[in-house]
């Protein structure tokens, strides 16, 4: 792999069944994810998306591009930028910014973001991923 090496993207549309299955499972039940009328009268005036779900697609989109070593070495620092809403459609993309031999194995340093189709950055961030040398 070389440094500036765009990774594979995914893409991810954000359903209702999602952020409420989110919802039960985390059990972050805050209303402006689950009750349009409360959401209605909030900034964003619609229900969002739980901004943990959207970091989920950055976790696939790295286990897409570094499999188990992702699991087991995987770092992630990010910046929410602008909430998603349902139907949106989330591209999550990156590339490898460093790659930083140590000892036994290569540092690989990845910028990661999730944009909205309409282009706008809803997350940025720096992801690591530790890769053994063979």
């Amino acid at each position: 792999m070389s440094e500036n090496k765009k990774l594979l993207s995914v893409i991810h549309k954000v359903s209702d069944s999602q952020i409420v299955n989110y919802s039960k499972a985390s059990g972050d039940i805050n209303p402006i994810h689950l009750d349009s009328s409360y959401a209605k009268n909030t900034q964003f005036g619609e229900r969002i998306a739980h901004g943990m779900l959207i970091i989920s697609f950055i976790s696939d989109f790295m286990y897409k591009n570094f499999e188990e070593k992702w699991i087991h070495t995987g770092s992630l620092k990010i910046k929410f930028k602008a909430p998603v809403f349902i139907n949106d459609e989330i591209y999550t993309e990156g590339i490898i910014k460093n790659m930083e031999k140590k000892s036994n194995f290569t540092k690989i340093t990845c910028s990661v973001n999730c944009t909205k189709q309409n282009g706008e950055e809803v997350i940025s961030g720096i992801t690591t991923v530790n890769l053994e040398d063979l």
